[in-house]
């Protein structure tokens, strides 16, 4: 039958109902969250997902227009605010979140080390961040059209950037590479602050 078919490689295909949204949907419902710094949150998609389960949710983003359309989409989640900033300069105090999400971002920062830090910095100690990149590449044309900044950030300068940071690494890989040209991989980190 058809979900034979697809043995070994199931995540590869489609079949009705199976898509990213309904599997972070299904998995968000296992989350216990604090308070949530969303950086790069663009029109809130994310966010929109974790209210339910975060104490608070805070959305940064750089864009006008983004900023609008996550005011917009959470304006039914009381504990959510969207602010426009940037990810450099975090408009925040010291240790004001309990985790922090950076995804798909730091290609677009032209010092992602300097991003990553001032993440580490509004963390509060015990607290977790999540950063997913992509992986160091060498297809400045894909860069320049989707307006990155970076050709990508390997793992191991991730891992670099989170340590210089005062951030624990508990994982940091390519979990995925595409299928279609030109494959590009993609970096998940899961970091700490330490107590």
């Amino acid at each position: 039958g058809f979900p034979e078919s697809m043995a070994g490689e199931m995540e590869r295909h489609y079949s009705p109902g199976r898509t990213w949204e309904t599997l972070a949907a299904s998995f968000v419902g296992l989350l216990r969250l604090g308070r949530v710094l969303d950086v790069g949150s663009g029109d809130g998609a994310v966010a929109e997902m974790l209210a339910p389960r975060a104490r608070a949710i805070t959305c940064l983003d750089a864009s006008e227009r983004m900023v609008a359309a996550a005011k917009k989409r959470l304006a039914r989640f009381a504990a959510t605010r969207v602010v426009l900033g940037a990810l450099h300069a975090l408009p925040f105090a010291d240790a004001s979140f309990d985790q922090v999400t950076m995804l798909n971002v730091l290609v677009h920062s032209d010092a992602p080390a300097k991003a990553m830090a001032e993440a580490a910095r509004v963390l509060a100690p015990g607290g977790d961040l999540v950063a997913v990149t992509l992986d160091a590449h060498e297809h400045a044309d894909a860069a320049r059209a989707w307006g990155h900044a970076q050709l990508g950030i390997s793992p191991a300068a991730l891992r670099r950037f989170a340590q210089r940071a005062g951030l624990s690494a508990l994982r940091c890989e390519v979990v995925t590479r595409e299928r279609r040209a030109p494959h590009f991989g993609v970096v998940v980190l899961f970091a700490r602050k330490s107590t």
